[in-house]
């Protein structure tokens, strides 16, 4: 007896199709015999019919791209984005990028790809108490520039206003 869910060849496959066959028995019989799924029979005789022996072979799983697999143009245009505004948050990258971009992006997407290329995460940007709890004045812009700004394209404007 075989063990249950265990790989088959083609080979084996095509032996238990031909025992089928030549038992003399029902094929209900002859499968609850060799403990072998009905649907699994009829699906390999089928596939045996159309293909030959080459469909028999398990077929290997879909590895195609997936409804919400970022594109390397898309990962670029997030990397571009999050060095060119590094003092936003991944929550306002992702919005800006969603908005007036053409592709849609999660925070966290913006987040892990940032931290995989090395960039900053904007955990900073929250800590506005310096060395010694003086206050950073540069930290409070950073800040105050992340979370006054409603768009990408105004914290462009907020920048040249603050330099």
């Amino acid at each position: 007896m075989r063990r249950r869910y265990a790989r088959m060849t083609p080979e084996q496959k095509m032996e238990i199709l031909r025992a089928v066959a030549s038992s003399g028995l029902l094929a209900k019989e002859a499968l609850i015999r060799l403990d072998v799924p009905f649907s699994t029979y009829y699906r390999w005789k089928a596939n045996f019919e159309k293909q030959g022996i080459d469909g028999l072979r398990d077929r290997s799983p879909f590895k195609g791209k997936t409804w919400n697999q970022l594109l390397p143009g898309e990962e670029k245009k997030i990397l571009e984005m999050a060095e060119l505004f590094p003092d936003c948050s991944p929550r306002k990258l992702s919005c800006d990028i969603s908005d007036n971009h053409g592709f849609s992006v999660s925070e966290s997407s913006v987040y892990r790809i940032s931290r995989r290329s090395g960039l900053g995460t904007h955990r900073d940007c929250m800590k506005i108490s310096g060395h010694g709890g003086k206050i950073d004045q540069s930290k409070i812009l950073s800040v105050l520039a992340c979370l006054a700004v409603t768009t990408i394209g105004e914290s462009l404007s907020l920048r040249a206003e603050i330099s």
